[in-house]
């Protein structure tokens, strides 16, 4: 605990304090100090003051070697007050040592042992003095700026610790629910998620994504796309393009392979950009997604992905098209431009528990 001195009200004595000491009674914390005057060194003086408390009392006392030895027999043992304070240095600890107040005065009681026999009970009798309106103003501005000190270092503390618990729980979030390089938020997740359970059957599920297809991994083209995918419903595909733009969309039916290419009808399906954070729902019973050989994961009228994908692929989607709403202009997923690459590419299955 840090020491907080209060300075005798009568400082031209000059007291030099050399042992401090707490002591908890009744839950009230008290100072204890042991020292001398510098000026009059055979005199001990005793200070005992409430810690952490601002109040006008304290109590002291001084006292020579000639009345600590009528107090005492044992102090005889000792030659000079500095004896008698180094004695206490090395004997004295917190459960020796007790208060006993009242109005006036307080009892001071130590118990030490001498030549390691027999232990000695010393009672000091210290008078109560009261420290001045202006010592009283000074201590109460002192334990002010500490305290606006510790509420600020405390806000600061918590606000970064705050800050440190929402990426943890945030990181933690994606890591539990969607193995995803391209999805980097919770909201961008749950843009897909709510739009997914929008319906009185699927509201209450919790939605678990399995990583079927990773471009990077298994391979950028439309092969190794229907090697892992076909044949399995429920899946949303995302995509990150080489300038950085994200979309994707979700098919309820699932992919196949077909030659010469075939338009499927998928009520349930929809297309999502991230970086708009928009949705735009399929138009029922138009045409949705596509089963081609040649093409990985298309949605008619919003992005066609093409055999290799790494290469600039047709993104062919202009406002007149009717299969998908929401769109305000031309290619709007890929940021207004007909042709992109792609960086990446994830497919995931969606599972309800």
């Amino acid at each position: 605990m840090e020491v907080q001195t209060i300075k005798n009200e009568n400082d031209n004595k000059n007291i030099d304090f050399i042992l401090e000491k707490f002591l908890l009674l009744e839950n009230v914390n008290y100072l204890i100090k042991f020292g001398k005057f510098k000026s009059k060194q055979e005199e001990l003086i005793i200070f005992v003051k409430e810690e952490n408390i601002i109040s006008s009392e304290y109590y002291q006392e001084s006292f020579s070697l000639e009345n600590l030895n009528k107090i005492s027999k044992c102090f005889r043992l000792f030659d000079t007050i500095d004896e008698i304070i180094e004695y206490l240095q090395i004997n004295i600890d917190d459960n020796i040592i007790s208060l006993q107040k009242d109005l006036d005065n307080l009892n001071f009681s130590i118990k030490f042992t001498i030549g390691g026999f027999k232990k000695i009970k010393v009672n000091l009798k210290l008078t109560k003095n009261n420290l001045s309106i202006g010592k009283i103003v000074e201590c109460l501005i002192e334990q002010i700026n500490k305290m606006k000190k510790e509420i600020k270092e405390n806000k600061e503390e918590i606000k970064e610790i705050k800050e440190k618990l929402d990426l943890l729980f945030k990181e933690r979030t994606l890591s539990e629910t969607i193995d995803s390089k391209i999805i980097k938020k919770s909201e961008e997740l749950n843009l897909i998620s709510d739009r997914i359970k929008n319906t009185e059957l699927l509201k209450n599920k919790k939605i678990k994504y399995k990583l079927l297809y990773k471009g990077t991994r298994d391979g950028m083209n439309a092969s190794s796309f229907h090697q892992k995918c076909n044949y399995i419903p429920n899946t949303v595909s995302i995509v990150q393009t080489t300038k950085g733009f994200k979309f994707g969309g979700y098919a309820e039916k699932a992919w196949e392979n077909n030659t010469s290419g075939n338009w499927i009808i998928d009520d349930k399906a929809f297309v999502f950009s991230i970086d708009y954070m928009k949705i735009y729902n399929h138009n029922v019973g138009k045409y949705a997604i596509l089963h081609n050989d040649n093409y990985g994961p298309t949605f008619e009228g919003c992005f066609y992905l093409r055999k290799d994908f790494t290469k600039n692929d047709t993104y062919d989607k202009n406002s007149s098209n009717n299969c998908f709403s929401g769109f305000n202009r031309d290619y709007e997923l890929n940021d207004g431009e007909k042709y992109f690459s792609l960086s990446e590419i994830e497919v995931f299955q969606i599972i309800l528990e």
